[in-house]
């Protein structure tokens, strides 16, 4: 609920009365002007010098908690920033891994069905392993498939 007072005589002139709160000049313009001021905040009753050392000590906590904030939320875009540019890096070589290892099955089933070709048309097995780079084993898994 806001209170009804009177404020102190503030010289208008006084660079050092409004720089630090410009409302301090329009209080004093209505107070000359014969208008009632309703304030609801008890520190602007007084514009003694306890209230500019208090005044500067609450910019003093608000610029530094503002700084604090913008440090905090630059370090949350950055987080979030590096985040996405990990993920698309790790889905960039995780594509790269599975197209190495898709063409390695690839290459390997190829193998398999050339050497079961040439097991068919009757080609010794030295043969086959020199044609496909299948080992011995590999190709005599096929003839017992058969």
């Amino acid at each position: 609920m806001p209170i009804m007072t009177n404020l102190p005589q503030i010289n208008l002139n006084d660079n050092e009365n409004t720089r630090l709160r410009p409302g301090i000049l329009n209080q004093a313009r209505c107070r000359k002007e014969g208008i009632g001021l309703a304030i609801g905040d008890a520190i602007t009753k007084t514009a003694s010098p306890e209230f500019h050392e208090i005044e500067i000590e609450r910019l003093r906590i608000k610029a530094s908690h503002d700084e604090a904030q913008a440090l905090y939320n630059a370090e949350r875009r950055g987080e979030t920033k590096g985040e996405e540019k990990g993920k698309k890096i790790g889905e960039e070589k995780g594509k790269k891994i599975g197209e190495k290892i898709g063409e390695k099955k690839g290459e390997y089933a190829k193998a398999l069905e050339i050497a079961k070709k040439l097991l068919n048309l009757g080609d010794p097995i030295d043969k086959i392993i020199v044609a496909t780079g299948l080992n011995q084993n590999e190709i005599e898994s096929l003839k017992d498939s058969d």
